[in-house]
């Protein structure tokens, strides 16, 4: 055995000897569960304060207009659609189409005061498969639908009739997972594509024929993760809302890469649009907003309209929007149920 370890203590007699008692030592597995629990509690306090501080209900826009432009105002909303995701208006603004995202998950028809219509229920297809994810109608005044579910684009009329399928590369067995789409003035359709490990953007013509494809699955430049929406401008720019990399990229018309568009807040880009004046609006899911931004060779925040919460012109997790030819804007609120109508 070892010796005991004492303390000298000076006393009137000379010095004494005092045991020295060893403190006991809390075992190691405390002390990391010490350690991870206030690691928790400090990420907890943190998400708090920046949720307070970010997303409360009613907080002013972070980036106003600048004096003497146009900013879009709220103007209406048509209540009681389950959890909308995609919405597409005709050029006119005459009719107004939402995809739910429960309940039924039909495609609802709206006429520009918001009174309903008729509605589109997803041919052959049972409930718990449909996946209507996007909308667009086309030049020919055809609505297209995106079901990603069943790999396919439905094509009707705009009083919901079913007219066919669009057929991939006159392909049945095409491998596709098509998610966003965009139609241009001469028909073509620019599709956004999430199969597997393959996350790209795939152009076709009118008839189905496959014209060029490009990206692949990644963070770099000319990559992406998760793609939800396209937009081709008029001078033949593509612009793609590269979702869960929180950026925007452009190409030029023979998908060659031009430009990231990033560092502007955005969290999740899933949808977009371009205005008269040549700027680019985003909706940003996580962001509870629009992003108005001007492009160039230095891309950067105009304004930004929307906030996190319930009233009129607020909004809770958007996910869609869609502008017809007179300047309407039309936001698919998810969570409150809800498609809101905006208006320059």
């Amino acid at each position: 055995m070892g010796e005991e370890a004492v303390w000298f203590v000076k006393s009137e007699g000379g010095y004494q000897t005092i045991p020295v008692v060893p403190q006991r030592q809390r075992p190691k597995w405390r002390r990391v569960l010490t350690f991870v629990l206030l690691l928790l509690l400090l990420f907890v306090v943190t998400a708090i304060a920046i949720l307070v501080l970010c997303y409360e209900e009613g907080r002013e826009a972070l980036f106003p207009a600048p004096a003497g432009v146009a900013v879009p105002h709220f103007v209406f909303a048509i209540d009681g659609i389950a959890q909308p995701v995609a919405v597409a208006v005709s050029p006119r603004g005459d009719r107004i189409f939402v995809a739910e995202g429960a309940g039924n998950r039909l495609i609802r028809i709206f006429d520009r005061s918001g009174d309903y219509l008729t509605a589109i229920e997803l041919p052959r297809i049972p409930l718990e498969m449909r996946a209507p994810d996007a909308l667009a109608v086309g030049p020919d005044d055809r609505l297209n639908v995106v079901d990603s579910f069943q790999h396919e684009v439905l094509i009707y009329t705009l009083d919901g009739e079913f007219v066919g399928t669009f057929l991939p590369d006159n392909d049945p067995d095409f491998e596709w997972v098509p998610t966003g789409m965009f139609l241009d003035e001469a028909g073509n359709l620019y599709i956004t594509d999430q199969t597997k490990h393959r996350h790209r953007v795939m152009v076709f013509d009118p008839s189905g024929n496959l014209l060029m494809k490009f990206g692949l699955s990644g963070i770099g430049e000319g990559m992406f993760l998760f793609p939800t929406d396209i937009l081709v401008d008029g001078g033949g720019q593509i612009f793609v809302a590269d979702t869960n990399n929180s950026r925007i990229q452009v190409f030029d018309s023979n998908g060659e890469f031009l430009q990231l568009i990033h560092g502007t807040d955005l969290s999740l880009p899933r949808a977009l649009f371009m205005d008269g004046d040549g700027r680019l609006h985003v909706l940003d899911s996580l962001g509870h907003s629009v992003t108005a931004i001007s492009l160039g060779d230095r891309p950067g925040i105009e304004y930004r309209y929307g906030v996190l919460g319930r009233d009129a012109g607020e909004f809770y997790f958007p996910c869609d929007l869609a502008r017809d030819e007179t300047g309407g804007i039309y936001i698919a609120d998810r969570f409150y149920n809800r498609v809101q109508d905006w208006s320059f």
